[in-house]
């Protein structure tokens, strides 16, 4: 891999977000990413799911019986998962937690992730979902994020940019 070029606020270890996320979450339903795929072999309890949308019927399945889980895949697969979000989390209110790759921001990254590392942020604007930039605030963002989706019940997204975990 290349060296990367930016320069991060904040960097967290692999150790104390697999921690927090084997903790806090009974599973985690995610889509193959590199930049979570050190963190994806440190997390106990998962299921590789074939598509996104495939991860949030899951998930929702899993909170209708109780289980906070986890969802991860990178910002191209939002577009793909947003008629399923809408349709169970947002229409019942339920809250999910979203840890989402933004890809597509790097000089070096694949051209077919540019278009997604502009428009991802508007678009979960326009969604009216809450999110966090582990860029800016580490942990921290992580924690905000599964306390407001479960005592608010909304859909938030935790934006993480290459570099931020240890890869």
């Amino acid at each position: 891999m290349k060296k990367l070029k930016k320069k991060f606020k904040k960097k967290s270890s692999l150790n104390e977000l697999s921690n927090f996320v084997n903790f806090r979450f009974k599973k985690t339903y995610f889509v193959p990413d590199s930049v979570f795929k050190l963190l994806i072999k440190k997390i106990k309890s998962k299921m590789i799911c074939a598509r996104e949308n495939h991860a949030v019927a899951m998930a929702f399945g899993g909170k209708l019986i109780d289980k906070k889980c986890l969802i991860m895949m990178q910002n191209s697969g939002l577009g793909l998962s947003i008629d399923s979000l809408i349709g169970t989390f947002d229409l019942y209110n339920e809250g999910c937690v979203i840890f989402l790759s933004n890809r597509g921001k790097l000089d070096w990254e694949e051209v077919q992730h540019k278009k997604w590392g502009v428009v991802t942020r508007p678009i979960i604007k326009s969604l009216n979902f809450k999110f966090y930039n582990f860029n800016n605030e580490g942990m921290l963002a992580v924690k905000k994020a599964y306390k407001y989706a479960f005592s608010k019940n909304k859909i938030v997204i935790v934006l993480f940019e290459r570099g931020n975990i240890d890869e």
